[in-house]
């Protein structure tokens, strides 16, 4: 098998690339024969620069076709710009323009169908498929240069499923893509491109790429203007493999198709010069391409901004045309920055952590490098952002339980409790030691403090605290609470907290060791004992919490009531966690209340008699059965004939009634406001439909007290008081004849 070789895609295109490869087909091939082309590459001008999109057709002729076959036509790299973060699959195959020869069925036969699928055009031939005997476009790749430079490219034809297709060709296709511009090759930050950074005192090294059919004896100019200099001009020879992607070299060595020196012919003072001395070719099909890249250096020893200029000089009239300019801001040495580098911790033994996770681990020690209960990445970043994951020395220490490994020192016999890792040694293992507590694990790189990292080794439970939100189920059986990895708020069903994402449990047991750490993973050793088995069942049922906000440690739990249970019966449930053998630690007992089926009664009451304007106030809904019993929780009122309503309008704390049900907890359901700032009296009124059908109408009253009646009435006395001491002070003046 042969294959189709389109090697060497340069930016200068030549405007028509129709150029077939002869092939030689069997004269009874019982299976597609192909022979391949180039049709027209655009943009075919010389004019690719970074950014713009280039199309490379891809034409084909084969046999008719007696048995079916897969094809594929693959692009890769072969050669990259240094600098590219571009891959084989940014060589997008489409089908979008190809010749209808290719896309529909012919008459009395099969026709061949293309797909695209990444960097693939796949031609799929059924058993009598037409010969197409003119070139006809298949499809095209599509790809966007991200830096200045040589793109070489390769298009293959090979057998890729039914069958045994062959691609016969007598000639190597070679395409060279020229993408012209400026990109920095060496400097502290901004590889890749014409803005970065570089340290003073050190070097930045710049790469320029002249534009494709770039004509023999141009000359360019390279000039430098704030801080800094520009010197030692050297060009890549043709097809150079010394600036791409897989080498480690920042400069071109000799052999290129330039003269250079100083413009002033003495010095760099007045910067340095590049003269093309051979046309560059755009594309060409066979052996090398002429292709024009220089590098030069540029240097400063004081910090400041340096502006590199690149102008191209007419050859009739002298005149300068700016076709590049590099910015370079010289400055102090990057130093290690915690604020860029990143520390992420994650469960177990892992090879690599992308994010923070809580992690609660059993204080058991561990030998096994496979036991490591959790994993920590560490990236060390300068000040200029740039990884140092190559160069990095980091130093780790453990405050509190636990040890850890690092880079080689993974296994937690090896591991210690203050390693430093060597360079580009950045997982550390962290591995129990039978010690209960939190452990503080302090990265450095330096003396700079990367990231802490907390975790929690837990030991055998020793306190167990219940938390109730619900307290009275329905009769006879009845669910109460969901026991669900997700708690949340939502009632599901009237008369149930019914299991599902986002209920209310109705109780959350929260587990802790002697120090106070969280334990999880206890679900199956939680139970509970009832003080009355024909009011509450003992069987609940516990299911830990998964959500963020809560987390492990935490158990939801779900209660019933008992069959035969009556409504107003109380019992309690203790919760307990078993240890060992029959013992239990428990909390203290948590009392439940079998609530009423019918709503009866509905009343509205507010904390306060009177209020100052803006107060805080509690509004409460109770509903109770005709015998005074709360009804049970999440019971629906059948609606409310009106929601209740303020006479004087409050701000709502939190959500005022505003919906046509009622759902309460212990028979109750309460609302906060801030009272209003009218003085007077002020109602709240609803009115319900109870489980008979009948209106229950309800009023609260209370009042706003005006906060200027006092003042007057302290003004009011003292004037009388004043009235007064004006009557006594004339009277003494008239005994004593003054007037």
């Amino acid at each position: 098998m042969k294959t189709i070789s389109l090697k060497k895609v340069a930016a200068v295109a030549v405007a028509s690339l129709g150029f077939g490869l002869l092939s030689v087909v069997p004269a009874n091939a019982a299976e597609q024969a192909w022979t391949s082309s180039l049709g027209t590459i655009t943009p075919a001008d010389g004019s690719l620069i970074v950014g713009s999109t280039i199309t490379i057709p891809t034409k084909a002729v084969t046999v008719v076709s007696t048995a079916a076959s897969e094809g594929c036509f693959t692009a890769t790299f072969t050669q990259k710009p240094v600098n590219t973060a571009k891959a084989d699959t940014d060589l997008v195959a489409n089908i979008t323009n190809r010749a209808s020869d290719w896309a529909t069925a012919a008459a009395g036969s099969t026709q061949v169908v293309v797909g695209a699928t990444a960097n693939v055009l796949k031609a799929t031939g059924g058993a009598t498929a037409a010969a197409v005997t003119v070139a006809s476009e298949i499809g095209a790749f599509t790809f966007s240069p991200d830096v200045p430079g040589l793109y070489i490219i390769d298009i293959t034809g090979a057998d890729c499923g039914t069958g045994t297709p062959t691609f016969t060709n007598t000639a190597t296709l070679g395409i060279n893509l020229i993408v012209a511009g400026a990109q920095l090759t060496q400097a502290t930050s901004g590889k890749g491109t014409a803005t970065g950074t570089a340290t003073t005192g050190g070097s930045a090294v710049v790469k320029y790429v002249m534009p494709g059919a770039t004509a023999a004896a141009a000359r360019f100019n390279v000039t430098s203007s704030g801080v800094g200099s520009v010197t030692n001009p050297q060009d890549c020879a043709d097809d150079s493999a010394v600036l791409v992607a897989a080498a480690t070299a920042v400069r071109c060595t000799a052999g290129g198709s330039t003269t250079e020196g100083f413009i002033n012919t003495v010095n760099n003072s007045d910067g340095i010069q590049f003269t093309n001395t051979t046309l560059s070719a755009g594309n060409v099909l066979t052996a090398a391409s002429v292709q024009t890249v220089v590098t030069f250096d540029a240097a400063s020893s004081v910090a400041g901004v340096q502006t590199i200029t690149v102008t191209s000089i007419s050859l009739s009239s002298g005149a300068p045309t700016t076709v590049a300019t590099v910015t370079i801001t010289w400055g102090a040495s990057p130093t290690t920055s915690a604020a860029l580098s990143t520390s992420f911790a994650c469960v177990g033994s892992a090879g690599s952590c992308a994010a923070d996770a809580t992690i609660l681990a059993a204080k058991t020690a561990k030998t096994a490098a496979a036991d490591a209960i959790a994993s920590i990445q560490v990236t060390v970043r300068d000040s200029a952002g740039t990884s140092k994951a190559s160069t990095q020395t980091i130093s780790v220490t453990v405050t509190g339980p636990g040890t850890i490994g690092i880079g080689t020192n993974t296994a937690a016999a090896s591991a210690g409790r203050a390693l430093t890792g060597t360079a580009g040694q950045n997982l550390i293992t962290v591995f129990g030691d039978g010690t209960e507590g939190k452990a503080t694990i302090t990265i450095s790189s330096g003396t700079t403090v990367i990231a802490t990292e907390t975790i929690s080794f837990y030991g055998a439970v020793a306190k167990v605290v219940a938390t109730q939100n619900l307290s009275n189920p329905l009769a006879n059986g009845y669910l109460l609470g969901s026991a669900h990895a997700t708690s949340g708020t939502t009632m599901l069903a009237a008369g149930s907290w019914a299991n599902g994402s986002g209920n209310l449990p109705a109780v959350v047991l929260t587990l802790t060791d002697a120090s106070g750490n969280l334990i999880p993973t206890q679900a199956a050793n939680i139970s509970a004992t009832s003080s009355d088995a024909t009011v509450m069942s003992a069987t609940i049922t516990a299911v830990e919490d998964t959500t963020a906000a809560v987390g492990a440690g935490n158990y939801n739990v779900s209660v019933s009531s008992a069959a035969g249970s009556a409504a107003g019966k109380s019992a309690t449930l203790t919760f307990r966690v078993l240890l060992t053998g029959t013992t239990y630690v428990s909390a203290p007992a948590t009392t439940f209340t079998i609530g009423s089926s019918k709503i009866a009664k509905v009343a509205i009451t507010v904390d306060k008699t009177s209020y100052t304007a803006g107060d805080p106030g509690v509004m409460t809904v109770t509903a109770t059965d005709a015998a005074g019993l709360a009804v049970a929780d999440g019971l629906y009122a059948t609606s409310t004939y009106a929601a209740p309503l303020f006479s004087k309008s409050v701000i709502a704390i939190s959500t005022l009634p505003t919906t046509s049900t009622l759902t309460t907890v212990a028979g109750k359901k309460t609302y906060k406001f801030y009272a209003p700032s009218v003085p007077g009296s002020f109602t709240v009124t609803g009115t319900y439909i109870n489980d008979d059908a009948a209106l229950v109408a309800t009023t609260a009253t209370s009042a706003i007290v005006d906060a200027n009646a006092g003042l007057i009435t302290q003004i009011d006395a003292l004037n009388a008081k004043i009235v007064a001491l004006n009557a006594l002070i004339a009277k003494i003046m008239k005994k004593l004849g003054v007037k």
